[in-house]
């Protein structure tokens, strides 16, 4: 498995406070089949300012201390980047970057609504001849509520992942159908971690495939999955048509 979305780089944001949690985490991926993750720390969000050239310095540190512990884990740079209205200004000077120096770039919305700005933000992306990834979806209340806006959105070219303890329930039975409901109606193209700790909010990654594929049809897991390892390998995603389903009541294990 492939996770490109992480919080695994000590220090920088709300993920792994140190070093040895960082290790920790990259120990708990491992032992889940995890081979690759991509260390996405927030860039933009009012909180925290990662440029890529911090996050690529500490990738290094961090690889190299993996090795050193015997941890059979990648780490790659990427970040996770707040729609912002400075997005352009960073995106050219450099301080924006893509997973693993790919096409595909990832972006966070706030929790509650679509901001104006991301029409401006989007343009500025696929007019550079890259791909936006959007970040767990199903947590913003509006396309939660909407999902519609995010087939729009898709058809421009969008690509969007969903949070593993999203589907599994962790953050909750509301989330949990949103997220089963974004998934049939072909709406989401990747499920991550979102790791930021080795405690509450750890990987998760391999119980959300077996769910997906138990819920869903192996057809779905190994889309997922290969798409993940396109990512890293830079290579064009294949994205179906949305096809939005009736909301109903949904039967849990």
């Amino acid at each position: 498995m492939i996770d490109i979305h992480t919080h695994i780089l000590p220090g920088l944001d709300d993920g792994a406070e140190s070093m040895e949690e960082a290790l920790e985490m990259a120990r708990i991926a491992a032992d889940q089949g995890i081979r690759s993750v991509i260390a996405t720390p927030h860039h933009l969000n009012g909180r925290y300012d990662t440029p890529m050239t911090t996050v690529n310095e500490m990738v290094e540190k961090l690889n190299h201390e993996i090795k050193k512990h015997h941890i059979q884990l990648q780490v790659k740079a990427g970040q996770e980047i707040r729609v912002h209205h400075r997005f352009a200004e960073e995106l050219y000077q450099g301080r924006i970057g893509s997973l693993n120096d790919s096409r595909y770039i990832l972006l966070e919305l706030p929790d509650h609504q679509i901001p104006e700005i991301l029409d401006e933000v989007l343009h500025e992306i696929l007019v550079d001849g890259m791909t936006p990834i959007i970040a767990h979806p199903e947590r913003n209340v509006e396309l939660a509520a909407h999902p519609e806006k995010l087939a729009e959105l898709i058809g421009r070219g969008v690509l969007c992942q969903l949070t593993a303890h999203s589907l599994i329930g962790l953050f909750g039975k509301q989330a949990q159908k949103t997220s089963l409901h974004f998934c049939k109606s072909r709406l989401i193209h990747f499920i991550a971690s979102d790791a930021h700790n080795p405690y509450r909010r750890s990987f998760a990654l391999k119980e959300a495939y077996k769910a997906v594929h138990r819920l869903l049809g192996p057809q779905y897991a190994d889309y997922y999955d290969n798409n993940a390892s396109r990512v890293l390998r830079d290579e064009v995603i294949l994205v179906e048509e949305p096809e939005l389903v009736k909301r109903r009541a949904l039967f849990w294990w």
